[in-house]
């Protein structure tokens, strides 16, 4: 549902913008279309008496409802969940909210970036305080907005179930501040342990050695042996040539745990070792495809950052188009 003459905000979150069929930019930004791609939109007036009996009459025979106002906002306008209960007492209603439903702070407005600070997210996200650019950081996407809406797609599914076998639909109170604390169990837990809270690592981690990002010749590589069988960075075979083992893999001894050490045993050595062997790639002179090619090659888990998700494995999964789209394809509103 859409506001009439206006449409949703996010419409005008631009540039860039989706082409029309001609190719021409639309005032449609791809950011709304990334949110809402595959939907059937229309313009509502709720307000109205008319838009109201509209809803009333999709809500009779609908199976789930989804709404995003401000707590108290839908009852003012006899749609809240127990009036369209009455109405069709199967209904699975999703309320999302910043703060939920209830608690003293139900009241207050709230969006992704603010959810991220307080829920404890950029607690944890960016470069340690010690190092240049240190400080708290949020995720470069709305991940708590997403975060919650996956949340509610579970919720929404087993209240599905339930009310196909009772005939009982229910009202889901699904937070923004919910979802943030509940993917943040690690550091929480943690917390309350140690009565300490967990610091920022940037990318590299508290335990795993090596879990960073490595310089090559021409660009970036991710290593990550979260497990001691993986924990080797390279392979130690011909393949791999002398120059590139001895610049990665024989670095002084004080930059390397134990063989065969577990994670709790590598932690300690994360920063030495992380400098010598960003050190260690930098100077073998690989470029990002070769670098990637030995690692995976020996069963290392490696991988470029890339600036889109445009790689073979999302290509192959079919997660992206395969070209350009115009905005018709991502459906416009239609008036009420």
């Amino acid at each position: 549902m859409e506001r009439p003459r206006v449409g949703d905000d996010t419409r005008s979150w631009g540039p860039p913008w989706l082409p029309d069929a001609e190719g021409v930019p639309s005032r449609d930004a791809t950011y709304f279309a990334g949110a809402n791609r595959g939907k059937q939109s229309l313009t509502l007036d709720i307000a109205s008496p008319e838009g109201q009996a509209i809803v009333r009459e999709l809500a009779a025979k609908s199976h789930i409802v989804l709404e995003n106002y401000k707590v108290g906002d839908l009852k003012r306008y006899g749609l809240d969940y127990e009036s369209l209960k009455a109405i069709n007492p199967a209904l699975v209603y999703c309320s999302i909210t910043g703060y939920g439903q209830t608690g003293p702070c139900a009241h207050k407005p709230g969006y992704d970036f603010i959810f991220q600070g307080i829920g404890g997210l950029m607690s944890v996200t960016g470069e340690r305080d010690d190092l240049p650019g240190g400080g708290p950081q949020k995720v470069g996407v709305a991940v708590v907005d997403m975060l919650t809406g996956m949340y509610s797609t579970v919720a929404v599914l087993a209240a599905l179930r339930h009310a196909e076998r009772t005939g009982e639909g229910q009202h889901i109170d699904m937070a923004l501040l919910d979802a943030v604390v509940a993917v943040g169990a690690t550091p929480i837990i943690a917390q309350r342990i140690t009565g300490q809270a967990m610091p920022r690592y940037g990318n590299a981690h508290a335990n795993m050695v090596p879990y960073h990002v490595f310089a090559t010749a021409d660009g970036y590589m991710i290593v990550a042996a979260a497990t001691t069988p993986v924990a080797g960075v390279l392979p130690r075979h011909r393949a791999a040539g002398p120059c590139c083992r001895r610049a990665l893999c024989h670095r002084p001894r004080t930059h390397h745990p134990p063989r065969g050490a577990g994670a709790d045993a590598r932690g300690p050595y994360a920063h030495p070792r992380h400098r010598a062997l960003g050190a260690g790639a930098r100077s073998a002179g690989h470029s990002v495809r070769a670098d990637q090619r030995l690692r995976t090659g020996a069963g290392r888990p490696a991988g470029p950052p890339s600036r889109t998700a445009a790689r073979p494995g999302a290509q192959g999964r079919r997660n992206l188009p395969d070209g350009q789209e115009p905005a018709a394809a991502f459906g416009n509103a239609g008036a009420v």
